[in-house]
Parts: C-alpha cells; structure tokens; sequence
C-alpha cells in the first residue's frame, strides 16, 4: 500500500430534516437501519441492539431512507455525498456516530499489486504533489464528498 491520504469509514445517512437521531443510543428506538449483509456496520448494529433491513447496494439504502421505509442507514460518507449530488430533492445528512469504532474507520491508500519500492515511493511522491496541490480533494469534491486526512 501507498502512505495513506485520507480516511473514511462507516456513517449514518438520515434525511435531511431528521432530528430524533444524535448518538449511537438513539439508534434502537429509531426504527429499521439499513445496512449491507454481512458488513462489519450490520455485526456491530446488531450486537448492540439496533433492528437491521439489508439491501444489497449502499444506493438501494440510501433510496429508503429518503422514502421514509428506514430511519437511517450505515454506509459510506462517499456514498451520501454522491447521492446528494443527484438527489438535491432529498439530502442526506451524514452522521459521524462510528468514529469511536476501530472496526468502521479505515485510511485511504493506493494499493500495489506486488512489492515494489520503486513503484511505492513513485506513487507516494505523486499523492504529496496531488495532496499539496489540492487536486485529490477537489476531485473528491466534485461528488461532493469531504476527503478526511489519515488518521
């Protein structure tokens, strides 16, 4: 792997005009939380007491929730900025209620096929000059996600 230049991880979408979800303990009286099987968000909401309705696309949940068919769901802050790129009419807000997980975080990194130091130190030198021109940001930007930096 490259040297990380961002992190992400697991957070809640919610509508735009929720207001009943703030914390993690809000999460079992809120109602159905859509998550993808078999994810480690779908391990850690159900052991914590939270009912769960799978789908099998992070879109598909998001599509629910702006219909009002689940409280929320636990994907991606990637995904909520792309959907709201072309769903304006239904905003999705993000809720950073994972970030104490180890488990739902993770840092971004470009991956290498096979152990090459030339190759490694050739991309960690382009990810610098993207990082210190703004250029990996921006383009994440454009979906309208905020790019985190490592952690």
């Amino acid at each position: 792997l490259s040297k990380p230049y961002g992190s992400s991880g697991v957070a809640l979408a919610v509508r735009g005009d929720n207001a009943t979800i703030r914390a993690l303990a809000d999460l079992a009286a809120a109602g159905k939380i859509g998550i993808l099987p078999g994810s480690m968000a779908a391990m850690y909401l159900g052991t914590h007491g939270v009912h769960t309705s799978p789908a099998g696309f992070e879109s598909d949940l998001l599509d629910e929730v702006a219909a009002g068919e689940l409280a929320g769901a636990a994907v991606t802050p990637t995904a909520i900025g792309f959907y709201n790129t072309s769903h304006a009419d239904h905003p999705m807000k993000a809720l950073a209620l994972f970030v104490t997980v180890p488990d739902l975080n993770w840092n971004l990194a470009v991956g290498i096929a096979k152990p090459d130091a030339a190759l490694a130190a050739a991309i960690d030198a382009a990810l610098d000059k993207l990082n210190s021109q703004g250029t990996i940001r921006e383009i994440y930007a454009r979906y309208g996600v905020e790019l985190s930096p490592p952690r």
